[in-house]
């Protein structure tokens, strides 16, 4: 999920991000925050930037890999 969101983000995003997800532990300590799954869900100004809005599928997807602790796997 995240390889295919960051394939689709331009440099410029990722350098205006409030938040970097460079790494294993950018990602975790922004889903833990519980920063990830708000941008990704929210009615307007989505993640990924200029990306299509992700389905409930694939957010259901995130809100249970981060409720289990956002491991690396």
């Amino acid at each position: 999920m995240f390889r295919r969101g960051a394939r689709a983000a331009t440099a410029e995003a990722v350098r205006k991000a409030a938040f970097k997800l460079e790494n294993y532990t950018d990602i975790k300590a922004v889903a833990n925050s519980g920063q990830l799954y708000t941008v990704v869900t929210r009615a307007t100004n989505w993640m990924p930037k200029g990306g299509q809005k992700l389905d409930a599928c694939t957010t259901d997807k995130l809100k249970a890999w981060i409720d289990a602790g956002a491991l690396n796997n």
